[in-house]
């Protein structure tokens, strides 16, 4: 191996079901194996669709943005009526 900086990367050989993790010289173009694996993605696609933040519980998360209404006592309203945030 050289003495340069070596960049991570990894492999996907999909015939073979084999991920493989590597350092690669960005200057030499030498590669060294770090670790193979045995893998094969599981990938389910939806059948729906994506959902959206305006469908709800978006992230499985009660603070989720689509279902929090703005507090009205943190905006200042301007002599045209204007909201706009408090300042801090």
């Amino acid at each position: 191996m050289c003495d340069h900086l070596y960049e991570t990367t990894s492999r996907y050989e999909a015939a073979t079901k084999v991920l493989t993790f590597l350092l690669v010289c960005p200057t030499c173009r030498v590669e060294e194996v770090v670790e193979t694996l045995e893998y094969e993605p599981n990938f389910a696609p939806l059948v729906t669709g994506v959902p959206t933040a305006a469908e709800g519980n978006v992230c499985d998360d009660d603070r989720a943005a689509a279902r929090r209404a703005p507090d009205p006592e943190l905006a200042v309203v301007d002599s045209e009526g204007r909201a706009s945030p408090t300042p801090s």
